[in-house]
């Protein structure tokens, strides 16, 4: 269990420092103009989640145990959903986010939390009016 832990440790910190690394090298010049759009920021494991769907290559299907236990994914029909904490770069249609499967379930001025279809995941990540996505770790009670 201890060889566990020093594990997802170990992954955890990689990726925060991945991710630190990363952010510097995506620093615009002041030259850019101001309407360039700053890619999505992402929580660890939010980039975690899109680096295992990408090397997953289709949809979530309940045979994904590890997938839906790692992520504590909900099924909603036949898709599969995650809890987040969304940041939004307002303006944006109301009906708009729908599309791009989110499903709000509290907002409070530019923050939501909402569930993620992991099927519009990837495409929801360049989507032009959000700032940021937080997915928490899952909690596990010993």
């Amino acid at each position: 269990m201890n060889r566990l832990k020093i594990s997802l440790l170990l992954v955890f910190s990689l990726m925060l420092t991945a991710t630190f690394f990363s952010c510097g090298s995506t620093k615009r010049s002041p030259n850019a103009t101001v309407n360039q759009r700053q890619e999505t920021e992402l929580s660890p494991i939010a980039f975690s989640l899109l680096n295992d769907l990408r090397l997953l290559g289709r949809e979530i299907s309940p045979n994904d145990t590890e997938l839906i236990e790692r992520y504590s994914l909900k099924r909603r029909g036949d898709t599969y959903w995650v809890s987040a904490i969304i940041t939004l770069d307002p303006p944006y249609a109301d009906g708009e986010l729908e599309q791009y499967g989110v499903l709000v379930q509290s907002l409070q001025g530019d923050m939501a939390t909402a569930l993620l279809s992991t099927r519009e995941y990837l495409r929801l990540i360049d989507y032009r009016a959000l700032k940021a996505i937080e997915i928490s770790p899952k909690v596990q009670l010993h």
